[in-house]
């Protein structure tokens, strides 16, 4: 892939080129500390926090609920539950009347540990990402697909990045 600049777009400079990884620099370090954080204080990886506060949220989701509101995928979700589940914080309900459907439900013990988390539940960049305005948002989405576009070459399509909890891909000490 050529990395050469497009004929109708000014160069880069060197400087600004550091200034943005400087600022990813930042939100990575952000993020790791609100992960280490979270881990101290509750033993609790973010993406099982943020499992656990989007099963808090709206009590009887599927585990395909969930995986699609964390946009991870369906096999992680899974791993992610059943450490919950051992851990004595997430309850599978089976319904009533289709004993097929698996409803998932916080322990007391869930509870507990979702109100003992510092800080949001589903991280700091996701809760920072919905309070920006909406078209900062879509410039910001837009500028992050031409990165990603340009690193296509670099990219290990065996590895799902994309549907990996972000605190799997940054927290040394995640255990999802």
């Amino acid at each position: 892939m050529d990395l050469q600049p497009t004929p109708d777009s000014p160069v880069a400079t060197e400087g600004s080129a550091l200034a943005v990884i400087q600022h990813f620099r930042v939100i990575v370090a952000a993020m790791q500390g609100q992960y280490r954080s979270m881990h101290k204080q509750t033993g609790l990886s973010g993406a099982q926090l943020w499992f656990l506060r989007e099963v808090a949220a709206d009590p009887g989701l599927t585990l395909g609920q969930v995986a699609q509101r964390q946009a991870i995928h369906q096999s992680t979700a899974s791993n992610q539950l059943e450490k919950l589940v051992r851990r004595g914080l997430v309850q599978r309900v089976k319904g009533e009347q289709d004993r097929r459907l698996t409803r998932l439900q916080l322990t007391d013990a869930g509870k507990a540990a979702l109100a003992e988390t510092p800080g949001p539940a589903r991280g700091v960049l996701q809760e920072l990402l919905l309070t920006m305005p909406q078209d900062e948002l879509h410039q910001l989405d837009t500028a992050l697909a031409a990165v990603v576009n340009r690193l296509e070459p670099w990219l290990d399509h065996e590895h799902p990045a994309a549907q990996t909890p972000l605190a799997t891909l940054l927290d040394d000490q995640a255990e999802d």
